[in-house]
């Protein structure tokens, strides 16, 4: 019996021994598990001490530099104003040091200027000429609270000082009316003042207008800034189908806000400016640039003797060349003499074939390619790549100019390399795809421009571009995949109407859903596309993959659906809920780096708040 009761006891006190030892751990485990879960806390207070201390700061400094005295008369500027740096960052270190007295938790505060990092490929004095700015902002923060660790908290942020239009901040934007018509994914901000939501798709076949049953709504992954908004609800956006690398969930349902200031271009008066530059005249007349040109190109080149034969030179029949023209009227064929001894100076046989030793004219600062010049081989390399290039169709009467021919269209269909210089087209412009490989260089075009392709959907022709272009017409781009030379891209600004169409016709979307991947993955349209007039673009046929932006001065509506399509009835998958959209657009800030000075210039200075990166 003493032994029984010795065990029981025994059992008693183990079985007690176990349960205080979990007990113990339960109540370590959970001591552990607060303490984590405070320590958790105090980083997110942190972190956001930092986050509202830096936006105080952006703050300060968007208010200083709207200001009409921080810069005056900047359009008129050819260079910032003496001490332009200095300027810039004792106003900024105000600020910070401002921020850092009003914020104990505050270590510190360093402004950088990263812009010689930035724009590596520039020298000091370049850089010195241009207006824009790379900075970094640092903010460190120390939180702690009694009995805990301390926490310190680093958010280095990057911001572009550049006096450029808003509307490059934007991935898609209306300066009226943005109507969004289906399911759209859009990465980055947007601009509306008006924006109107449609859960119905538009589109066009065989000339017959349709539309589509309701969709699962439009994903936008950044905040709208918006005035006016039917449907004021984020309900009404589709809360979208993209992860992050590890799997959680980011929300398409975007930030409202109101749209605050937005910095305008002149079209007119910024085309003045670029064309000023690139025939270096300090003046152009108020209404006929044109004539300008032309007088420059006159005084410039009238002793040049290939300048000379053109005012006696007529048409031929063009070969298929690296540039030629299509012009609307013939001129007959001069037969005299004089052209003849003149004319055979400068032509020599190739291949049973009258051949040009060159096509262009070489005179002074200028490299003119005029249409007559066409017929012939294209043998430029050196002598262009430092000048600008002037595509003109001279008409002369008599041995003598009578004007300039602005009905011309000038075709490119083989590289162009001029680096930072311009293309200036008098007349249409067309690059064939359907050859052409890279476009460096920058254009000016008084006519229309159109971008094309083969026609048949199966081809896909590319054209990569390192370009700015302005286009006083309509521009056009057809079946055709834009890139980027050295992942940079094409800006173009149209002062007519803008129609992109039958871009990767009926090819199937994108099935990536991890949205920084989907972001590195190649696309089809690698530019800013503007125009001050209205536009609206189709993701239903066409699958649009934009990295960089859309916007319009006038309406912009976009139709898209999400999943596959068939032609030719247009055959929808519905059981693709979670298909990515046939209109895919994230904005590429890169562009004003990139671009630098051949976007256009407005009259101050505006922040653009890029990467930031929490450690």
């Amino acid at each position: 019996m003493k032994n029984e009761h010795g065990s029981t006891l025994l059992l008693v006190m183990l079985t007690s021994l176990i349960f205080i030892v979990l007990g113990l751990a339960i109540i370590s485990a959970s001591i552990g598990g607060s303490t984590r879960t405070e320590i958790r806390e105090l980083e997110v207070n942190t972190t956001e001490q930092s986050k509202d201390v830096l936006e105080d700061i952006l703050i300060q400094i968007k208010q200083n530099i709207a200001s009409e005295n921080f810069i005056p008369n900047m359009m008129e500027l050819e260079l910032p104003p003496p001490n332009y740096d200095d300027n810039l960052k004792d106003q900024f270190n105000d600020i910070i040091d401002n921020a850092q007295r009003n914020n104990s938790n505050i270590i510190d505060i360093v402004l950088e200027d990263i812009t010689s990092n930035t724009f590596s490929n520039l020298s000091h004095q370049e850089i010195e000429k241009t207006f824009t700015r790379v900075y970094t902002i640092t903010i460190e923060t120390q939180g702690s609270e009694t009995n805990k660790p301390e926490i310190t908290r680093r958010l280095i942020q990057k911001i572009i000082l550049t006096p450029t239009p808003s509307f490059l901040q934007y991935s898609l934007g209306s300066s009226s009316t943005l109507q969004l018509n289906g399911s759209l994914d859009i990465i980055g901000n947007v601009y509306a003042e008006q924006i109107n939501i449609d859960e119905k798709a538009k589109f066009t076949v065989n000339d017959v207008n349709g539309e589509t049953d309701k969709t699962y709504g439009t994903s936008i992954y950044g905040t709208l800034f918006t005035n006016n908004m039917t449907k004021k609800d984020v309900n009404n956006f589709y809360k979208g189908i993209y992860k992050t690398n590890n799997g959680k969930e980011i929300n398409g349902r975007p930030i409202i806000k109101p749209t605050g200031t937005f910095i305008d271009m002149n079209f007119d008066e910024t085309y003045k400016s670029k064309l000023k530059a690139a025939i270096e005249l300090e003046n152009l007349s108020n209404h006929n640039n044109r004539v300008d040109l032309l007088n420059k190109i006159v005084d410039t080149c009238s002793g040049n003797t290939d300048f000379k034969t053109i005012l006696m030179l007529g048409e031929f029949d063009a070969n298929d060349i690296g540039i030629h023209t299509e012009r609307p009227e013939r001129v007959n064929f001069p037969t005299d003499e004089e052209f003849i001894e003149a004319l055979n100076q400068w032509l020599k046989p190739y291949n049973d074939l009258e051949q040009m030793t060159s096509p262009a004219i070489n005179c002074g600062e200028f490299f003119i390619v005029e249409t007559d010049f066409y017929r012939y081989k294209a043998d430029w390399n050196g002598d262009m790549l430092s000048k600008n290039i002037y595509l003109i169709d001279i008409e002369s009467s008599n041995n003598s100019i009578t004007g300039l021919n602005a009905n011309s269209t000038f075709i490119l269909k083989h590289d162009i390399s001029i680096g930072d210089n311009w293309i200036v087209a008098d007349g249409n412009l067309t690059i064939d795809a359907t050859n052409q490989n890279d476009i460096i260089g920058n254009l000016l075009v008084e006519g229309d421009l159109l971008i094309a392709g083969n026609d048949d959907i199966k081809i896909k022709d590319t054209v990569s571009f390192d370009t700015t272009a302005y286009v006083k017409k309509e521009s056009k781009i057809n079946n055709v995949t834009i890139s980027g030379v050295n992942d940079k891209q094409l800006v173009l600004i149209s002062n007519g109407d803008l129609n992109i169409t039958r871009i990767n016709e009926f090819h199937d979307v994108n099935s990536e859903t991890k949205l920084n991947k989907r972001i590195n993955n190649t696309t089809n349209l690698k530019g800013f596309f503007y125009t001050e007039k209205s536009a609206t673009l189709y993701g239903v046929g066409s699958k649009f993959d934009v990295n960089g932006g859309v916007f319009a001065k006038g309406n912009l509506t976009v139709n898209a659906i999400r999943g596959n399509i068939t032609k030719p009835n247009l055959l929808f998958n519905y059981d693709e809920k979670e298909a990515p959209s046939r209109f895919y657009v994230q904005h590429d800030s890169s562009v004003i780096i990139d671009q630098l000075d051949a976007l256009p210039r407005v009259n101050q200075l505006h922040l653009i708040v890029d990467e930031l990166i929490i450690k």
